[in-house]
C-alpha cells in the first residue's frame, strides 16, 4: 500500500497575485528528481531486456512497448482534462476548502469517464489483436493482448495524476512516478532474470501498472478528501446532466490533440519493424530508447507549468517558460549525445549495439524537437481551444508515405525522415499559439471552471 498523505489546507491559488508561486522552483526540483528516477528505472528495464533478449526479439518487444504509449492517449487526455479542470476551480475558488469541494467535484466526474474508457480500449485492442500481431511479424496474439491488458491498466492513473497536478500537490504527483517507474523495473528484471520470454516480461508490466493506478487513486483521493461511495455517488449524478456533454467534449479534444502527437512520437520504430530487417530493427529500438530520454528528460516542465497554462492570467508566463526551458534542455541533450554516443552505448547496451554511434544525435534531437512540440500541444488543450489534429495527421501521414515509397532501407532514412516530420510540426505549433504568447487575454476558455457535479 502507498503511503498515505498528509491531509492539509488546499493553498491559495497564488496565480491570484499573476505569477506561478514562490513554490515553482522547489516544485520543479522534487518533479525533476522523481520523474528522473522513475525515467532511468524506465530505461534500467529496457537496458536489462536488451541483454536478455536477442536483438530480433528485443526489436519485437520493443515496438509492443512503443504501442501501450500509443495507447496511453487517452488515459493522458483524461489527466490533463482533470488537471485542467482543478486548475481553474481553484483559480476561481474563494476559499481552501471551495477549492478543495472543486477538486472533489472534478475527481468524481471524470471516474465513470475512465472506465468507459478503459472499457473502450480494451475492445478496440482486442479486435485489432491479429492486425497488429501480422503487421509486427510476432508468432501469435498473446504478446499483443497483454499489450492491450497493459494498456487499461494505465487508464486509472489518469484521474488520480490529474487531480494531483491540477491542485499542485508535486510531492503527491512525484510519490506516484516513483511508484510507477520502481515497479516497472522491478517486475520487468525480474521477469527477464527468470527467462520468461516477451509474454512473461509484459505480464509482469501489467502487474507494476495495475499497482501503479491503485497508489495514484489512494494518493488523489486522500488530497481531496473523497471516500470510495462518496465519489461514485457524485459521479453517477454528474455524468447524468448537461455537464456530462461538456466533459465528453473536453475529453475528446484533448484525446484528438494528443493522439496525434504520441502516434507521430511512436511511428517510427513501428515502421522500422516493419520495413527493416529485424536484426536491424533491434538496433533501431535503442536508438529510440535515446529518442524517448530526449522526450521525457523535460517532461517535469511540461507538469509543473500545466497548471499555469490552464489559467488565462498565468498562461502567457508559464508558455514562454516552457517553450525556453524545454528548448535549451533538447539542445543539450542533442549536443551529448553527438559528443558521447560511443561510450553511451558501450555502457547500456554493449559493444553490439556500436554502429548506431554516428546516428545517435539524429535520435536524440527527435526526441528533443517532440518535447517542444508537446508544450505546444499541452498549451492549447489547457487553453481549452479545442483539438488540434490537422498539422499532427498531415505530418504522420506524410512520413508514413515517405517510408513506405522510398525512406525504409537504412536507420538514417526512417528517423531522418521522422525528424523532418516533427521540424515541421514544432514550426506550425509555434506560430499557431503566438497569439497567446502576446496576449493571453485575446483567447477565452470555452468550458466551465467547476463541473456540475453536486
Amino acid at each position: 500500500m502507498p503511503p498515505s498523505v498528509p491531509e492539509r489546507p488546499v493553498p491559495a491559488p497564488a496565480a491570484e497575485h499573476g505569477t506561478p508561486g514562490p513554490s515553482l522552483p522547489r516544485s520543479g526540483l522534487v518533479l525533476a528528481v522523481a520523474a528522473t528516477t522513475a525515467n532511468a528505472c524506465g530505461y534500467g528495464f529496457t537496458m536489462v531486456l536488451s541483454r536478455a533478449l536477442s536483438r530480433a526479439d528485443f526489436g519485437a518487444i520493443g515496438a509492443l512497448l512503443n504501442l501501450t504509449l500509443i495507447a496511453a492517449v487517452p488515459p493522458l487526455a483524461l489527466q490533463l482534462v482533470a488537471a485542467r479542470r482543478v486548475a481553474r476551480a481553484m483559480d476561481h475558488a474563494g476559499s481552501s476548502q471551495g477549492a478543495g469541494q472543486g477538486a472533489g467535484q472534478v475527481a468524481s466526474a471524470l471516474l465513470r469517464a475512465a472506465g468507459l474508457m478503459a472499457a473502450v480500449l480494451g475492445v478496440l485492442g482486442v479486435a485489432a489483436a491479429p492486425v497488429v500481431a501480422a503487421f509486427l511479424h510476432l508468432d501469435g496474439v498473446g504478446p499483443v493482448l497483454l499489450t492491450v491488458a497493459l494498456a487499461v491498466a494505465g487508464v486509472g492513473s489518469g484521474v488520480g495524476q490529474g487531480v494531483l497536478q491540477g491542485s499542485e500537490r508535486f510531492s503527491a504527483l512525484s510519490a506516484t512516478y516513483l511508484v510507477s517507474g520502481g515497479t516497472r523495473f522491478a517486475a520487468g528484471a525480474l521477469a527477464a532474470a527468470a527467462g520468461w520470454g516477451q509474454a512473461g516480461v509484459l505480464a509482469a508490466t501489467c502487474a507494476a501498472a495495475l499497482i501503479s493506478a491503485l497508489a495514484a487513486a489512494g494518493f488523489a483521493a486522500r488530497s481531496v478528501g473523497l471516500s470510495g461511495p462518496a465519489v461514485l455517488r457524485a459521479a453517477d449524478r454528474a455524468l447524468r446532466r448537461p455537464a456530462g456533454v461538456r466533459l465528453g467534449r473536453e475529453i475528446k479534444d484533448s484525446v484528438s490533440s494528443m493522439a496525434g502527437l504520441y502516434v507521430l512520437l511512436n511511428l517510427d520504430l513501428i515502421l522500422a519493424r516493419h520495413y527493416l530487417p529485424p536484426d536491424v530493427s533491434g538496433l533501431y529500438a535503442v536508438g529510440a530508447v535515446f529518442g524517448k530520454a530526449a522526450f521525457w528528460a523535460p517532461q517535469f516542465l511540461a507538469t509543473l507549468l500545466y497548471p499555469g497554462l490552464a489559467t488565462p492570467r498565468r498562461r502567457r508566463r508559464a508558455l514562454g517558460r516552457g517553450l525556453v526551458l524545454t528548448g535549451a534542455s533538447g539542445l543539450l541533450l542533442t549536443a551529448a549525445c553527438a559528443t558521447l554516443a560511443a561510450a553511451a552505448l558501450r555502457l547500456a547496451f554493449g559493444p553490439a549495439y556500436l554502429p548506431l554511434a554516428p546516428l545517435l544525435w539524429i535520435f536524440a534531437a527527435l526526441g528533443a524537437t517532440f518535447s517542444v512540440v508537446q508544450i505546444l500541444v499541452y498549451a492549447r488543450v489547457a487553453a481549452g481551444h479545442g483539438a488540434w489534429t490537422g498539422p499532427t495527421v498531415a505530418v504522420a501521414v506524410g512520413v508514413w508515405g515517405l517510408v513506405a515509397w522510398r525512406m525504409h532501407h537504412t536507420v538514417s532514412d526512417v528517423a531522418g525522415t521522422t525528424l523532418v516530420g516533427a521540424l515541421i510540426l514544432m514550426v506550425v505549433g509555434i506560430a499557431g499559439v503566438r497569439d497567446d504568447v502576446r496576449d493571453p487575454s485575446s483567447r477565452s476558455d470555452v468550458s466551465p471552471p467547476v463541473p456540475d457535479a453536486a
